[in-house]
């Protein structure tokens, strides 16, 4: 295995050669960095039914497409994997806009209904909007949580903060949100 020092400043050198305009350099990053983005996105799914209709892989699969057509400019490993979850976050929204739309035209004995409501998909997301003008840290320390189902101690080291932190700033989090959203429906965040 790489020491993680080793691989970040490989990843840091390839994003140079992407922004350079060399199109092998994103398959390359992607190979290096595949791991973190697949434990990225199965943390989502945790506590989701098995036969939920998105999956890890098809995540990582469509972020990877879109960074592809996009373009986007990565200043080191840690802003490309903050895009990257970020991406995750959107096309998780997008999924979830999609489900509540054919909840509306279904018939309710058509419809399955997935364990995340999209309702609170929605909310959460539009709040986290207005969070990250406020403080981008506990933005994605919201983000990593709630859209990605992180433990503290994972966002933590993602993050490169404290545990102690982390517990601290998503308690906070989850009080805006709650207060935010509607304090009277209770915002299923667990701790």
């Amino acid at each position: 295995m790489v020491p993680q020092s080793k691989a970040a400043g490989d990843v840091t050198l390839l994003l140079g050669a992407w922004r350079s305009g060399d199109p092998d350099a994103l398959p390359e990053i992607i190979n290096m960095v595949y791991g973190d983005l697949r434990r990225l996105a199965a943390a989502y799914f945790r506590g989701e039914r098995p036969d939920h209709t998105l999956q890890p892989t098809a995540l990582v699969h469509e972020v990877y497409r879109q960074m592809a057509e996009a373009r986007p400019v990565f200043h080191d490993r840690e802003h490309f994997l903050r895009c990257a979850c970020l991406m995750m976050r959107r096309l998780l929204v997008k999924h979830a806009r999609g489900r509540k739309a054919l909840k509306r035209e279904a018939t309710p004995m058509a419809v399955e209904v997935e364990a995340r409501d999209p309702d609170t998909v929605l909310a959460v997301n539009d709040a986290l909007d207005d969070l990250e003008r406020m403080d981008p840290r506990l933005a994605r320390i919201t983000a990593m949580r709630f859209f990605l189902g992180l433990t503290v101690a994972e966002t933590a080291a993602y993050l490169q903060l404290s545990n102690r932190t982390v517990k601290r700033e998503w308690l906070a989090a989850r009080a805006w949100l709650a207060r935010r959203i509607d304090p009277g429906r209770g915002l299923p965040l667990e701790s």
